[in-house]
């Protein structure tokens, strides 16, 4: 079971505002001068809606994007993305070379003029740009930021703004406008035409030396913001957490993510976002590197720890950073690293009164050690005080459940209490609760047998309103869930397209290990009901990296399915060893009930027909007790009909017939087709064995169960059993040389010899020692 969502609370980190004043926030505020301008003069009227839509659109993206080169920033004007004016285009061109020819006076009167003549008109005392507005506060700044440098800070502004201007080879890059207004003699072919993309260089590295000795340049250094990087790194996480598709590939987050970091050095966020970057590829030492980043920039810092600030809120980033580091080595496996964290995480945490905390680590201890299974949300900030006390509440009933099933308590109590958990759910609109609420009703169910009430919670979470967040465990386990349902009814193409669509919405771990694991089960079980070992062995060998116990256990039906008791035997017994070592887990109570009835299946199997052990009558009785005080309804059906098997062969025909006409209901109503044509060719076994000996009841008895093993037949051939299929028309055959139907007999002769030389089987004896 993968593990759950890795967003984990961060204390908060220093906060630092200042920006420097760059060649590209110069080239934006010129573009909303422009603009302005414009808009003030005699065209004002006949200026359509589209224009001043992409206009704010557009601004928008550039005050949130990084700094750009002039190329590129003139190449999304010239792109046909946005709807830009001509005159808008021209005019913020003039006003660039006329920064760029006249010098610094030009560049301090279009900063100036922009904030004082647009802010306030001082003939109609209006504004056009409104103080309080996103253009207004960058405007602002900018103006301030401006104000607070000295003269040779300003004038290495103006010679970075000269180098970014000459690269950018404006004559060239307009030539849709008016060619008496422009140059158009340079190039062209770099720049893309109206209507055409273009992508983005990566950005250009500088080296470091350059940075230190170079004053002159030092406005060209800073291409990330700190409220730029604040919003990136929030977005990112975001989809990280919701739709990890959608974010960008590691690769170029990693890069983006270096930018950052060397733009604002103490920003924690930034190396925490390169944890979870680290954590999508696997990459154990790059996320021990930015974790510990994290914690030093996070940890005890000036704005957040002031003389009056209490002992237990300035321990509180040590709490979180032992956290991180528990769910850091859970992520990887390393179990007892990851305890010893959350050891100190919960004893910092019952000391301070964190209770946050507390339940943080508590649901990952949980999760680490066994015995749940579901995800446990962390959320990186602090709940108001009534709202988490709720969320703790219904988290709480969510443990307890998965806690309780191992308990045995009954089904009828656990689901009252999940009911409470779910109005407190919706009553405060907890969404992730309520995915995690209803991917354990469909845990509950299945483990109960009922399969269908399982199908219709993993479809009723997979349809969940979560604004997009499909991404999540829970929303794979349903994924999962709902492809194992169609592979039990035999539905291998639906399955497997499901799978697919997990594999394209999950493709990294940790999720991609569930889809991964029910990919290997489904084609096991496939290939062992169709007789291909050599697929079923190789499934079950890349399962063994996710799943050692259930690939032991499929490696044992392979070894007794192969004619190989000794083997099969072998694996089963490192299960049932495993299985009393943790006795308390429901997970490996049902792996230790289905390896002990296949223990039973092949002792069975080689004691001999007239000679059966009493060792798996015991064995099977046990397994029917342990099902049965568990509440495990479809395995206690299943292990009847082994017993009802065992006692036809032995003789007891009219008990076996009784054992069976007992639980087939169960098994019809809750089975796939194997199993459902399994129990219906043991129901006609039975009935064949207890009908009389002779006479006219005898071949009426006989005539209706060559009509129920048309079914049966059906159902194998809907999972394509064909070993199971030939054993049904040996069995027809027989049936129909009794009554004296040579016809019919013949025919099932025939597609006996056609279906064997088609799939032939080395097993002959399976319809007289199998269920």
């Amino acid at each position: 079971m993968a593990l759950p969502v890795r967003r984990v609370q961060l204390a908060q980190t220093q906060n630092n505002d200042m920006e420097n004043v760059t060649s590209h926030k110069i080239a934006v505020v010129v573009f909303i001068r422009e603009f302005c301008v414009l808009k003030q003069g005699p065209i004002q009227c006949e200026m359509p809606p589209k224009y001043r839509k992409d206009f704010c659109m557009l601004v928008l993206k550039l005050i949130q994007c990084p700094d750009l080169e002039f190329k590129d920033l003139v190449a999304i004007f010239t792109s046909g993305k946005f709807n830009i004016l001509d005159n808008h285009f021209e005019n913020f061109c003039n006003r660039l070379k006329q920064i760029y020819d006249e010098g610094i006076n030009a560049l301090m009167d279009c900063i100036s003029d922009a904030v004082e003549k647009l802010m306030i008109d001082q003939e109609t005392n209006q504004c056009i740009i409104s103080k309080s507005s996103v253009l207004g506060l960058y405007l602002r700044r900018m103006m301030l930021y401006l104000d607070k440098l000295s003269f040779y800070q300003v004038t290495s502004v103006y010679k970075s703004f000269s180098r970014y201007y000459e690269k950018g080879r404006p004559g060239s890059l307009i030539r849709h406008l008016s060619k008496d207004k422009l140059d158009t003699t340079d190039g062209i072919s770099d720049y893309p035409m109206k209507g055409e993309e273009k992508k983005l260089p990566p950005p250009i590295e500088i080296p470091r030396k350059k940075i230190v000795f170079d004053k002159d340049r030092e406005f060209e250094r800073c291409h990330w913001s700190r409220r730029q990087a604040e919003l990136f790194t929030a977005q990112q996480a975001a989809l990280l957490q919701s739709s990890e598709p959608r974010a960008m590939s590691p690769p170029r987050l990693q890069q983006t993510i270096g930018e950052i970091i060397r733009d604002n050095p103490d920003y924690a966020d930034a190396h925490f976002l390169s944890y979870l970057n680290c954590l999508r590829e696997r990459e154990f030492c790059g996320a021990v590197d930015s974790l510990y980043g994290c914690f030093d920039r996070s940890a005890g810092c000036p704005k957040t720890v002031s003389a009056n600030t209490s002992a237990a809120d300035r321990n509180r980033g040590f709490r979180y950073a032992s956290l991180n580091l528990a769910v850091l080595h859970a992520q990887f496996g390393h179990k007892d690293q990851a305890l010893i964290a959350l050891k100190e995480a919960m004893v910092m945490s019952q000391e301070a009164g964190d209770n946050l905390c507390l339940q943080q680590a508590a649901g990952w201890l949980q999760c680490i050690s066994g015995i749940g299974h579901c995800p446990i949300p962390t959320p990186r900030t602090p709940r108001p005080s009534a709202h988490c006390a709720k969320h703790r509440a219904a988290l709480a009933a969510q443990a307890y459940v998965q806690h309780a099933v191992s308990r045995k308590v009954t089904p009828s109590n656990l689901f009252n209490l999940l009911m409470k958990g779910d109005v407190i759910h919706c009553q405060h609109s907890m969404a992730d609760l309520i995915q995690i609420s209803l991917v354990n009703r469909a845990v509950l169910w299945a483990l109960y047998g009922k399969t269908e009430m399982a199908s219709i919670c993993c479809q009723l979470l997979l349809n969940l309103n979560t604004a997009g967040e499909w991404e999540s465990e829970a929303a794979c386990l349903a994924t999962c869930g709902t492809a194992q349902m169609l592979a039990i009814q035999g539905q291998r193409t639906s399955a497997a397209a499901v799978l697919q669509h997990a594999r394209a919405r999950a493709p990294r771990p940790p999720y991609c290990l569930l889809w991964m694991r029910t990919q290997h089960i489904i084609t096991a079980n496939y290939s062992l009901i169709s007789g291909k070992w050599q697929e079923a062995e190789q499934a079950a060998n890349q399962l063994a990296s996710i799943d050692r116990w259930e690939s032991q256990l499929i490696k044992a039906e392979l070894h007794f399915m192969k004619g190989e008791p000794v083997y099969a035997i072998t694996c089963l017994n490192d299960i049932l060893d495993n299985c009393h070592s943790n006795e308390e887990s429901q997970l490996f109570l049902t792996l230790r009930i289905r390896a002990m009835i296949l223990a039973a299946q092949i002792e069975n199997s080689c004691s001999g027909i007239h000679h059966v052990s009493s060792t798996n009558i015991t064995r099977l009785n046990e397994a029917l007790s342990m099902a049965v005080s568990s509440y495990l309804y479809y395995l206690a059906a299943v292990i009847e009909m082994h017993v009802a098997n065992v006692q036809l062969q032995l003789g007891c025909m009219t008990n076996a017939l009784t054992i069976v006409q007992r639980v087939l209901a169960t098994i019809m109503a809750h089975g796939g087709p194997f199993d459902q044509g399994r129990a219906m060719l043991l129901y006609v076994k039975c009935r064949i064995a207890s009908a009389p000996k002779t006479g006219e009841r005898r071949n009426q008895v006989l005539t209706l169960c060559t009509d129920l093993l048309e079914n049966v037949k059906l159902n194998f051939n809907r999972v394509e059993a064909f070993s199971r299929i030939k054993d049904v028309i040996y069995l027809q055959a027989q049936l129909y040389h009794e009554i004296g139907n040579i016809v019919e007999r013949n025919k099932r002769a025939l597609e006996y010899r056609q279906m064997d030389e088609q799939y032939p089987t080395k097993l002959t004896n399976s319809l007289l020692t199998c269920f």
